[in-house]
């Protein structure tokens, strides 16, 4: 396997200054999704002081979002 086709493979962690970016949202109301939302992705812990989330979940739940808009009240 290439290198590159590993890349593409691999699960991307984004910090949660980019995963705000990713959701178009403010810092505040970014942890305040985190508290209330139980379907908001789980940080995954870097290290003691760091973690991140993985993009395909911050993505997944951009769609769930869409669908939970569109859904027939």
């Amino acid at each position: 396997m290439k290198n590159k086709d590993k890349e593409n493979n691999m699960e991307q962690i984004a910090r949660p200054k980019r995963a705000m970016e990713l959701l178009g949202v403010a810092r505040t109301t970014f942890y305040r999704m985190q508290k209330t939302d139980p379907n908001f992705p789980k940080p995954i812990k870097l290290s003691a002081r760091n973690s991140g989330y993985l993009i395909t979940e911050i993505q997944a739940y951009i769609k769930h979002l869409s669908e939970k808009r569109n859904a027939p009240a």
